[in-house]
């Protein structure tokens, strides 16, 4: 076990917290197949992200603006609060048809 942990801490860890499956499912793929990088988890949800998250520290998490209950910005704040050595960026997008 010691060899695996050893691996992990030479890769930088991930969480996604996305609520639409298929981006979140895109980046987990995209991270997944990216040297150096690890998905350590995706949630679809800020609640269920905030409470893995400050246990389980990725080195960054990218978290959605609009998500469903608890906004992307009121997460990060929370993770910055209790995770402060968690680094934060929003990945977000924005469907219009008009």
């Amino acid at each position: 076990m010691p060899y695996i942990e050893n691996q992990l801490k030479a890769l930088i860890t991930i969480s996604v917290i996305e609520d639409d499956k298929n981006y979140r499912e895109g980046l987990e793929l995209l991270i997944n197949n990216a040297d150096g990088f690890v998905l350590l988890n995706s949630y679809s949800t800020a609640e269920k992200a905030l409470e893995h998250i400050i246990t389980n520290q990725p080195h960054i998490a990218i978290v959605d603006i609009k998500l469903p209950g608890k906004n992307g910005i009121d997460l990060i704040a929370d993770i910055k609060l209790k995770a402060p050595d968690v680094l934060c960026m929003i990945c977000s997008f924005y469907d219009d048809d008009e």
